[in-house]
């Protein structure tokens, strides 16, 4: 039975096992494992608090919750709205959470947002009836009108998603009232709603990382800037323009986050979510004097591109730099280098040089840094095992000590995407027509004119294990293991590397080359919307006139 009541309880599903379970061991305790908050739903419960809403935060992935254990705890909280955000991969155990919340709650009203809902929101709204309402794109305004019953509001943002649809011929919308794409969030609404960090929201006290310099730290994360003005063709965020905070205002978030946790021995390690924290060198410098002037005693890590490291303003420039950086708290950079291959680089529309990651880590060598992380992608357009094996060789040039691999997901919204769908290098198998294959680590969903589905899991298993015991890796490992780090989570590319050597280093397998001689594109779908369509279609309603706004409205509805 109902014990208490909220108005929204908002829910991040346990997503790890969905994801990982084909590579790595899932199911570690409460508190050994790094987790970073859900940020993008503190986000939205800062929107949310401020028009005067109740909200609690359901976090299966640090409480190690079941689907039953998950729907109990909302349960006790009787909502009068849930809402859950997901990406393709966890699409179908959030679209779960929602339905058997939808059993025991008949009368709560469920929303579903997140990327996956942005790109194909139809699918989900016409596939599942306990779905009341899908956000498109950001989600606070659209949530915010829902929870709050804007009638005036709800019509005006269904009818932006009725223009979007239009606009991009997507045909016969079902159920399109369901569908919301409210206006994306401004800088000053950006600055005026920090993640909400309450105990009555969130406890944040199983959040945990760890960095081989210091040990086990509490994890918070902060977005300084949203969306990435950059175009890379297997990424959803490309193009989607940049809004960014002021330095002060990103400041005044940080110390917050500093306070929360200053009464704790345990260091606080903050990871900034920005697509690309560095675009902008002279802004990025300002925020790290500005951590150093505070005395914000804290550890960040940080996504980047290479050539925002390793620039033209020549060595000098850019170690001082990075030292900087260091000095204010930075631990580790992160650069997605996604493949070694000069030819497979040259196709991603990245505008990074394969020379621009080799001296980024020279430099950070030079600064100090002890953590090393590259990410790649196997199974890219025209991929083949000579590309792989470059891409492997390049990891260990760089002595990267961690790394992660994917296996190549053409998700929704990509070009990638379409890609795979005509068959241009790039190839969907029969799994692609079911979201919940969709899981980038131990499956794939996708060939390539030589690779078969067999030969990427292979080739993603035997990268990570040759990095994982190269002697960089096997360094950090030792490093982390020195300074308390005990848990195997921490150490699974180790353990797994070692289970796996006997059975990936032997020789080659000879897979099979895959046949592509039926292949019919007409199997896989239309084009899905992508973030930059979202924008588009704001921009044109939202810039005109509020008449000539109004009639696009009516005549949109009446259509």
């Amino acid at each position: 039975m109902p014990i208490l009541k909220t108005d929204v309880v908002l829910i991040r599903a346990a997503f790890t096992s969905a994801i990982y379970s084909g590579v790595y061991k899932t199911n570690y305790k409460i508190g050994e494992k790094k987790v970073d908050p859900p940020f993008a739903l503190m986000q939205l419960s800062a929107a949310l608090i401020k028009n005067n809403l109740s909200v609690k935060i359901i976090d299966g992935e640090v409480n190690n919750y079941s689907l039953v254990e998950t729907v109990d705890e909302v349960v006790k909280l009787n909502p009068l709205y849930v809402g859950i955000t997901s990406t393709t991969p966890e699409m179908f155990g959030a679209i779960t959470h929602l339905k058997e919340v939808k059993k025991k709650l008949p009368n709560v009203k469920t929303v579903f947002g997140g990327a996956h809902a942005t790109h194909v929101p139809w699918e989900i709204i016409e596939a599942f009836p306990e779905i009341d309402f899908v956000v498109m794109y950001e989600g606070e305004k659209s949530l915010v009108a829902i929870c709050t019953e804007q009638k005036e509001k709800l019509l005006e943002y269904t009818n932006n998603a009725k223009f979007l649809f239009e606009q991009n011929k997507i045909p016969n919308i079902l159920f399109s009232d369901k569908i919301l794409l409210g206006p994306t969030q401004s800088r000053e609404e950006l600055e005026l709603n920090f993640a909400a960090r309450s105990e009555e929201i969130i406890s944040l006290e199983n959040y945990k990382a760890t960095d081989p310099s210091f040990g086990l730290m509490y994890s918070d994360s902060i977005e300084t800037a949203r969306g990435c003005p950059f175009g890379c063709t297997f990424c959803s965020s490309a193009r989607s323009g940049i809004r960014v905070r002021s330095v002060e205002n990103v400041l005044d978030e940080l110390e917050q986050m500093f306070l929360l946790r200053s009464h704790s021995n345990r260091k606080l390690l903050v990871t900034f979510l920005d697509d690309t924290l560095t675009f902008n060198r002279e802004r990025a410098a300002a925020i790290f004097e500005g951590i150093l002037n505070r005395n914000l005693s804290i550890h960040f890590r940080a996504f980047t591109r290479a050539n925002t490291i390793h620039t033209k303003a020549g060595r000098a420039e850019d170690l001082e730099f990075i030292k900087l950086m260091m000095r204010a708290g930075s631990t580790a950079l992160s650069f997605g280098i996604e493949s070694g291959s000069e030819q497979i680089h040259q196709g991603m529309n990245k505008g990074v040089k394969l020379e621009d990651y080799e001296e980024a880590y020279r430099l950070m060598e030079l600064a100090g840094f002890k953590e090393r992380r590259g990410s790649f992608i196997v199974g890219h357009p025209n991929e083949t095992i000579y590309t792989i094996k470059e891409s492997i060789q390049f990891a260990k040039k760089l002595k990267l000590n961690r790394v992660g691999v994917n296996i190549m997901m053409p998700y929704p919204g990509t070009s990638t995407y379409n890609k795979a769908r005509l068959g241009e290098g790039i190839y969907f198998e029969k799994e692609a027509k079911n979201s919940s294959n969709y899981k980038r680590w131990g499956s794939s969903i996708v060939t390539t004119p030589t690779l078969s589905q067999e030969a990427l899991v292979y080739w993603q298993k035997r990268f990570l294990t040759e990095v994982a015991l190269s002697k960089p890796a096997l360094k950090f490992t030792m490093q982390n293991v020195l300074n308390g780090n005990y848990s195997a989570y921490y150490h699974q590319p180790t353990i797994s590397a070692v289970k796996s050597i006997g059975k990936l280093l032997h020789p080659i397998p000879n897979f099979k080359k895959p046949d592509h001689s039926n292949y019919n594109p007409n199997d896989f779908g239309l084009n899905h919307i992508s973030k930059n369509d979202c924008i588009k279609a704001l921009n044109l309603m939202y810039n005109t006139s509020f008449s000539t706004h109004k009639k696009q409205l009516i005549a949109v509805q009446q259509s």
